[in-house]
């Protein structure tokens, strides 16, 4: 009984490992590096976009870009490095916890108020705003 415990906690180690100190940074580092480049194309003012939509797509990818690498500190790093682990990270863990959370509820938020600008640019575009 004892040996399946053993084997069991060890799978777990496993999977945890390769989950999220190794899938969270493959899958988050190629988001964070797309909502950069898409920040920095919107900053280009050859773009005809208004600047409510230009303003709520760029709070949407930093507040998207935040939530990824906040969550990077609290489940990958502690699988790759043991000092991050021991030290650093039990210093951290209360101010990235909600750091996570407000990034997350802006970004929640922010792709609320931009389907409600989309819903009123063209259901109701006498209804605008002027720029």
């Amino acid at each position: 009984m004892d040996k399946e415990i053993m084997l069991d906690r060890l799978l777990v180690i496993y999977c945890k490992f390769w989950l999220e100190g190794v899938a969270i940074p493959i899958v988050g580092l190629p988001g964070i590096v797309g909502n950069v480049v898409t920040l920095a194309i919107l900053q280009d003012k050859q773009l005809d976009l208004k600047p409510v939509f230009r303003n709520l797509i760029s709070t949407l990818l930093l507040s998207d870009s935040f939530c990824i690498l906040f969550s990077y500190l609290i489940f990958s790093a502690p699988h790759i490095s043991h000092n991050y682990e021991f030290y650093i990270f039990p210093h951290f863990l209360p101010f990235l916890l909600p750091l996570t959370q407000i990034s997350l509820t802006i970004s929640i938020s922010t792709t609320v108020l931009v389907s409600l600008e989309r819903f009123f640019s063209i259901c109701r575009p006498q209804h605008q705003i002027p720029p």
